[in-house]
């Protein structure tokens, strides 16, 4: 009995000493905790900024968790991670500028801030346990920008000529010349590419001014109405019917000068090149129909001449001279219409004494990341390759605002290879940089790409409620979110805008090509600026902007125009329109995706498909 007694005392000292024992365990591994509200203005005028992005990381966290800071006034857009010394929040501002978050761990933070044209340099805060640290949050506007958005660059002389502008800066009216080129001087200075990429650059080494090559030119000014709160302008222009020809526009605004080019013509171009040999094809831009009597005509030092004359077809065949031009270009002459094509001269690469391949160390980058970059050279001789020797590659860098931030020379190793590294800017917008190496007449250029991607905490499709709209009719698509653990992301607020651009058939769209299964799930990041000629070829023009909630599905379905008043009634293509969708659920994570709503003229599609493409003569198709 007495020895019973004695066990059992025993057993619950036991159970006392280790529930004191968990219990200093857990108090031991709590993690303080504090608080943090900060108010986001805009330096230059002290207006307060929503929907700007604010980021804490902290300097002293550890420990694991996947926990997210509660969110009072603010948006949280990504969820807190904490791994060994490190912790990251991203939050973005209420409609008051403004963003209060609890639960923050106690520590030292280096807080960043960002917006469309604003940012703030790192600023070190220090969240104490129990307590709540505020302070003002003053961003610095970016330095003025201008970026040129044109989808469509033919037009014919009835119609007026467009393009859209978005930037900022403090100019209130923008600046718009044209200049009506002439073709035979451009064949002078190295052809098509060549001379608008040069336009598009004023007060860049290489670049020129389009007055020299134009054999008249106007100009006209454009108030800038539409700023938003940071004072970010998007701006659609309209120009006046031009005369045929090919013409090349600059807009300025303020010190920033950006350009495109259209062509006024009633006919369109087509060419299938073999080495020297090219097969041309002429047609009416508006009904399609074959253009007889087109004149085909090529440039040399002296000017253009003539190759070769459409038949009844629109049909020629042209031989090129021999040239070591790295480009040809094609001219279509008919009445006072023109059309061009300028395309590389595959004949010429065998003149070439050298190549150059180059990589990166990884595919992509961050900005502010440091990028290291290798390259091999090889001469060429005959179908043999062979090391170059003792020679040096010039390198040119070039940042994602296409602005060359570096250049020198690097030395070839005994093995031709070469390498460097070079630190992008923590403020650059998401994009590629360019790496451009020569040597002895070779030239290749690497792109690194540059982007902001955080890990999805849910995905997201975006996709048409029908397979195809028709042009004039309302649009729509339907937004799921779903997390990856299961369940629906419900009263998430969603924020749309759409763009949209002409829709360019590579495939036979026999059965137009199913978008119900080309949503994006969970992208966060994307291309940038690779168009050439300072424009967002990509991008498409600005057409609406909408806001929603998902639903208990998870769901959220949108409405849109596909024509506006300016809209011509008939397009001269079918339009993809991208829906470009912005998620932010209830605990305050944000992520995006994007879909394509196919818009046709019409409900009846017509294509033609061969069942071959190349057979010998006599063979029947």
């Amino acid at each position: 009995m007495k020895g019973s007694v004695v066990v059992r005392m025993a057993s619950l000292l036991l159970g006392v000493v280790a529930c004191i024992c968990l219990l200093s365990a857990s108090v031991t591994e709590e993690v303080p905790k504090g608080s943090l509200h900060i108010v986001v203005t805009m330096k230059e005028n002290g207006n307060r900024l929503p929907g700007a992005w604010v980021t804490l990381t902290s300097l002293t966290a550890t420990g694991e968790s996947e926990v997210p800071a509660t969110s009072v006034t603010g948006e949280e857009l990504q969820p807190m991670h904490r791994a060994p010394q490190y912790e990251y929040h991203r939050y973005k501002t209420d409609k008051n500028g403004e963003i209060t978050a609890n639960n923050v761990s106690a520590g030292y933070y280096r807080v960043e801030a960002d917006a469309k044209a604003h940012n703030a340099s790192q600023r070190l805060v220090t969240v104490d346990e129990g307590k709540k640290e505020t302070f003002d949050l003053a961003l610095d506007p970016v330095q003025p920008f201008l970026e040129i958005d044109s989808s469509e660059r033919v037009f014919t002389p009835a119609e007026k000529p467009s393009f859209q502008i978005h930037g900022f800066g403090n100019a209130d009216v923008a600046t718009v010349r044209y200049y009506k080129l002439d073709l035979a001087k451009i064949a002078e200075q190295g052809g098509l590419e060549t001379l608008l990429y040069s336009f598009s650059r004023p007060g860049n080494p290489g670049g020129n001014s389009p007055a020299k090559s134009a054999t008249k030119s106007a100009q006209f000014e454009k108030k800038l109405t539409s700023r938003d709160v940071e004072g970010v302008f998007t701006e659609p222009i309209a120009m006046p019917k031009l005369d045929e020809g090919f013409y090349f526009v600059t807009c300025e605004v303020g010190a920033n000068v950006r350009g495109t080019y259209l062509n006024i013509s009633q006919i369109g171009l087509v060419t299938k090149t073999a080495g020297r040999n090219s097969l041309c094809y002429v047609a009416d831009v508006v009904d399609g129909t074959p253009v007889a009597g087109a004149k085909i005509e090529a440039p040399d030092s002296s000017g253009f001449h003539q190759l070769a004359e459409t038949d009844k077809d629109g049909v020629a065949r042209v031989s090129f001279p021999e040239s070591g031009n790295y480009k040809n270009l094609l001219l279509a002459v008919h009445g006072n219409s023109q059309a061009v094509v300028d395309f590389d001269n595959e004949s010429s690469g065998n003149k070439r004494k050298a190549r150059i391949f180059m990589y990166s160390d990884r595919p992509i980058y961050r900005p502010g990341d440091t990028i290291q970059f290798k390259g091999i050279v090889r001469k060429l001789d005959g179908l043999s390759y062979g090391l170059p020797g003792s020679a040096n590659v010039d390198i040119s860098i070039r940042d994602t605002s296409d602005t060359e931030v570096k250049e020198y020379t690097l030395p070839l190793s005994e093995k031709g290879t070469f390498h460097g590294s070079f630190t992008s800017n923590v403020e650059d917008k998401p994009g590629s940089y360019s790496i451009v190496a020569k040597y002895d007449g070779a030239r290749f250029t690497y792109y690194a790409s540059i982007a902001d991607y955080r890990k999805p905490e849910y995905s997201i499709a975006v996709t048409p409620t029908k397979k195809y709209f028709v042009y004039g009719d309302k649009a729509s698509a339907k937004i799921k979110a779903e997390y990856y653990f299961g369940g629906p992301v419900v009263g998430a607020k969603v924020e749309v805008y759409v763009t949209r651009q002409p829709h360019y058939s590579y495939e036979d769209d026999t059965d137009y090509v199913d978008y119900a299964d080309a949503g994006d799930e969970g992208s966060d990041y994307g291309g940038g600026d690779s168009g050439q000629y300072y424009e967002q070829e990509f991008q498409g023009e600005y057409d609406e902007s909408i806001e929603a909630v998902t639903d208990a599905k998870g769901e959220a379905t949108i409405e849109f125009p596909t024509k506006t008043d300016d809209d011509p009634d008939v397009p001269d293509y079918d339009l993809d329109y991208s829906v470009n969708a912005s998620i932010t659920d209830a605990g305050g994570k944000y992520f995006e995706a994007s879909g394509i709503v196919p818009v046709m003229r019409g409900d009846v599609s017509a294509s033609l498909s061969t069942d071959t493409y190349i057979a010998d003569p006599g063979t029947t198709i």
